[in-house]
């Protein structure tokens, strides 16, 4: 693999009381013992999560829809929208606006965004059985009944549960894919026999799947060299001289913010800038 592999997420599970003290005078109705609230804070320290009039409102239910873009939030999506999360997999339709959500719903979806191994499924056993099983084998599911209305409580809990024990995984699988998806275009780049629509289709891949990534340095330095690669995709398909020293520059200013987020890509970074340079 070409990058070293970074583990994010531990840093963001805060369980120390000293943060009640920045997230109490947001939410006044949020305590220490509550089953959500680390979940709360690395929300709200996330920016993801803002309340509602400066109180958390744990007990409220919530919307199927609501729920679905907030977890498209914590999966790096920055302006999700509901037609998305059926695309992506995490729903098979688009919700009525005011349909609530109820936990087994919220288990299957998030089973879909985390790929969660389910198994194979048995015949004739209901759609949310295995998702719920594994959900109460990690104690994201309690004593909630399937097709109860879910609390805001629940998803927030449940969201950081499954995030914690899935999302690292399934993150390092997307940055590897895309990490060797890089090498191959920096390959493709050099080989007159490619064609640069086969470049191009692998870029886009990388593209819009880094979106699904949680912010980090190794996501952020792939972006840059998405944007580096692009460039470079540019001058191949249109090899103008006068050009050339402008796109340069722009080239090295992604691949320097790439080796700036993550000093291990600075090899590779050199080979695109050679790249470019002839």
């Amino acid at each position: 693999m070409l990058f070293r592999k970074i583990c994010i997420l531990s840093a963001l599970f805060f369980t120390s009381v000293i943060f009640a003290v920045e997230i109490q005078p947001f939410f006044r109705d949020v305590e220490v013992n509550d089953p959500a609230y680390k979940a709360v804070v690395k929300y709200t320290q996330t920016g993801i999560f803002k309340g509602i009039n400066g109180e958390a409102k744990l007990n409220d239910f919530i919307t199927k829809e609501h729920a679905t873009l907030f977890l498209m939030k914590v999966m790096g999506t920055k302006n999700p929208n509901i037609y998305d999360a059926v695309n992506k997999g995490l729903l098979s339709n688009v919700p009525p606006s005011d349909q609530l959500l109820d936990h087994a719903s919220w288990i299957k979806i998030l089973s879909n965004a985390f790929q969660v191994p389910i198994g194979n499924e048995v015949t004739g056993q209901p759609w949310f059985v295995a998702p719920y099983v594994i959900a109460q084998g990690i104690s994201a599911v309690r004593d909630e009944k399937p097709f109860d209305p879910a609390s805001r409580r629940f998803v927030l809990r449940t969201t950081e549960l499954y995030e914690r024990i899935f999302g690292t995984k399934n993150a390092d699988k997307t940055m590897n894919e895309q990490e060797l998806r890089l090498m191959k275009m920096r390959d493709m780049l050099i080989d007159p026999q490619k064609s640069s629509d086969e470049i191009e289709e692998l870029l886009w891949k990388n593209i819009l799947s880094a979106e699904d990534v949680p912010e980090n340095p190794r996501i952020q330095s792939i972006k840059h060299l998405n944007m580096a690669v692009l460039i470079l995709l540019e001058m191949r398909k249109d090899p103008n001289e006068n050009k050339k020293f402008e796109r340069q520059k722009r080239a090295a200013f992604f691949l320097d913010h790439a080796t700036n987020a993550l000093p291990d890509v600075a090899p590779f970074a050199e080979d695109l800038r050679k790249i470019g340079e002839n």
